[in-house]
Parts: C-alpha cells; structure tokens; sequence
C-alpha cells in the first residue's frame, strides 16, 4: 500500500490555483512600496499618534526611529521604481524582494516584545505580502511583472 498524501492543488478551483502559479505580484508590490513610504514618512517626521503606540515604541526602542524611518523609505523607493521600470533586472528583483521582506520582518521581530499578541495586526499581514512577493520572485526576463 501507497502512503497517504493529500495535495491541495488538483482539489483547488482553477482561479485558485491560477492565483497561486501564474498572478502576477505587481499590485501587491506597489501595496509594498506605498506602505513602506508611509511607514518611512511617519518614522522620519514624527508623526505623533503614530509612533507613540506601545508596537512602534518597542520597535524604536530596538532601532532608532531615524533609522527605521530611511530603511522603510529606500525600500519604498526601490519597491516603486522596481514596479514602474519598463526594462527587466532580474538581480534587482531578488535584491529588492529580499531587501523588502527583511525590513518589514525585522520590524515585526521587533513588535514582538509585547508579546505574540502583538502578531494580531496588519503589520503581520505586510509581513505575509512582502514573503509572498520573495517566494513569486522568477528573476528572470519577464520579471516586471511576476517578480
């Protein structure tokens, strides 16, 4: 007798599976990078209301905010330039990808010292889009619009 195993792809409706394999990453980088210049912007100027919350004040007590604030700001940068680029980079669809995802996990690490409920927010599920992105980056030739 075989061994049991179950894969999830073959019971999948085709728009899911569709999803999975073949959408393409480009909505969800420009997501990426809005975010990332908003986050910069507030670390940078002080938004007040903002980074006073218990989460932001774990993370600055880690990094500067200064410092948070040009990490998430270049990598807006790099994340915005990489979705309007009309020509393929395959190393700078993995260098930004993986530049993306660290910072925001590092920020999310960071949370962390208020403990695991600290996950429960919408920082977690940026976290989730920026691995997204990583695990869909091909670096290939037609990586403007899957990586």
């Amino acid at each position: 007798m075989s061994p049991v195993s179950f894969d999830f792809l073959p019971f999948a409706p085709d728009n899911v599976r569709r999803a999975l394999n073949e959408g393409t990453t480009l909505t969800m980088r420009m997501f990426l990078a809005l975010c990332a210049l908003a986050q910069g912007g507030a670390h940078l100027f002080g938004a007040p209301t903002f980074l006073n919350s218990p989460a932001f004040q774990a993370m600055n007590s880690v990094i500067p905010v200064h410092w948070w604030g040009w990490a998430f700001m270049a990598i807006g940068i790099l994340g915005t330039w990489r979705v309007c680029s009309w020509t393929s980079r395959p190393l700078w669809a993995w260098g930004v990808n993986i530049a993306t995802m660290l910072v925001w996990s590092i920020g999310l690490i960071a949370r962390l010292q208020l403990g695991p409920m600290s996950l429960l927010s919408i920082y977690t599920v940026v976290v989730l889009a920026a691995f997204w992105c990583l695990l869909r980056t091909e670096a290939t030739e037609r990586d403007t619009r899957t990586a």
